[in-house]
């Protein structure tokens, strides 16, 4: 037995009856502004002295919040039991529905409450001073909630009100909120749990059969998370996936099974570029990635604008008449230009290493120069960079050989 450890020295009596005062103090103060709060009289002639005084109420909207936030970070963040509650919630025998109506009307209510818990249950408790441990509970909730809602069997109202609609996004951007929160140490634990991406990569590729959509295709984004930030990614064939899109014929659109139907297909070549930018390079660019790897995003980002100055002139050209393309790519361009101008990359000025690459810099300016038509959100890219914006003209400009 250690006598040192198990005496108690006057100073820290001391400190215990301060706190134990403090405390009843606390209690006593609570308890009086409750109760004086209850009386009708006293509610009313505060709220009009405090309409009187801005600085007094904005005082007491922070105590308010400062109560909130305190209670809700005190109580104990319990990932077993929110998971248990989803299923039960998600088990159709624990609720009487007759016809195929009331399965819908009670399938989307359970699937708003079930946003609403995860809200309030995990992703409010993550901010850059969570533990890991609540962090590590909250990725093993989340990804057991997604498991459930797989797991069930299709082919209902009651299946299709939780494998569609806004709950699988919902899920899904709560798992990028945790994972961005992860420092690069938590990065590499979690990388280590083959059982957790087994599941998440099955999850991602879990598909409606009646409808050939994946629901939970956005989980592909947070995997990108663990990509070995020291792995140069080489995003070449992109540009030749965008390529091949556009070189398709505009009158015979791919169909499920391999059957074509004739059509015009620029609504399915559009999904598909879309794709390829979203899922294929921005989801891969975060802000661990290495230097290389987000010149060369950037670079094939800055060659795909090149083919859609041409396919803007040729059969495809429905293509582009929403914008949707177009502000596609300069989103995921935005995206690198934020990301290395944050001050988390190693390099002391990424931007200033792009422009410091000579194929990069001609790339770019020969887009500006041809892509007035085509890509005016452009504009917003080439301030980041710092690059005059000379395209003046109404129409796209000379093609690059």
């Amino acid at each position: 037995m250690n006598l040192d450890n198990d005496l108690e020295t006057p100073q820290s009596k001391l400190q215990k009856i301060h706190d134990l005062e403090q405390r009843r103090r606390l209690e006593l103060a609570l308890a009086d502004i409750t109760k004086k709060l209850q009386r009708d009289k006293t509610h009313r002639i505060l709220l009009d002295s405090l309409q009187k005084q801005p600085d007094l109420s904005k005082q007491i909207l922070g105590f308010q919040a400062a109560i909130q936030t305190a209670i809700h970070d005190a109580t104990p963040f319990e990932p077993d039991q929110i998971v248990k509650n989803v299923k039960h919630r998600l088990n159709y025998d624990n609720y009487e529905l007759r016809d195929s109506a009331a399965e819908m009307l009670k399938g989307h209510s359970v699937a708003k409450g079930i946003i609403q818990s995860v809200e309030e249950n995990i992703v409010s408790r993550i901010h850059p001073r969570t533990p890991t441990e609540i962090k590590f509970g909250a990725l093993s909730a989340l990804c057991a909630i997604i498991n459930s809602i797989v797991s069930i069997e299709q082919g209902s109202e009651w299946a299709d009100a939780y494998q569609t609609g806004d709950l699988p996004e919902a899920l899904a951007s709560a798992l990028m909120r945790v994972g961005k929160s992860l420092s690069d140490s938590e990065i590499d634990c979690v990388r280590e749990d083959k059982e957790l991406f087994a599941a998440l990569k099955s999850a991602a590729e879990f598909e409606i059969e009646w409808s050939g959509k994946r629901p939970f295709e956005e989980l592909e984004e947070f995997q990108a998370l663990f990509i070995d930030s020291s792995t140069v990614l080489d995003f070449r064939y992109c540009l030749t996936d965008v390529v091949d899109a556009f070189a398709s014929d505009p009158l015979r659109s791919p169909q499920r099974g391999g059957r074509c139907t004739m059509e015009s297909s620029d609504a399915v070549t559009q999904e598909v570029v879309k794709r390829i930018i979203t899922k294929d390079i921005s989801w891969k660019i975060n802000h661990r990635t290495c230097f290389e790897t987000k010149l060369n995003a950037f670079k094939v980002l800055t060659n795909i604008g090149h083919t859609f100055v041409k396919a803007r002139r040729g059969p495809h050209v429905e293509a582009f008449e929403d914008s949707m393309l177009e502000k596609t790519l300069t989103e995921a361009m935005l995206k690198i230009c934020r990301l290395s101008n944050n001050g988390l990359d190693d390099s002391t000025d990424v931007l200033f290493c792009f422009l410091a690459d000579k194929e990069f810099i001609e790339d770019i300016m020969d887009l500006n120069t041809a892509r007035k038509a085509a890509l005016p959100d452009l504009s917003s890219v080439l301030r980041y960079l710092d690059i005059p914006d000379d395209a003046s003209h109404s129409e796209d400009g000379p093609l690059k050989e």
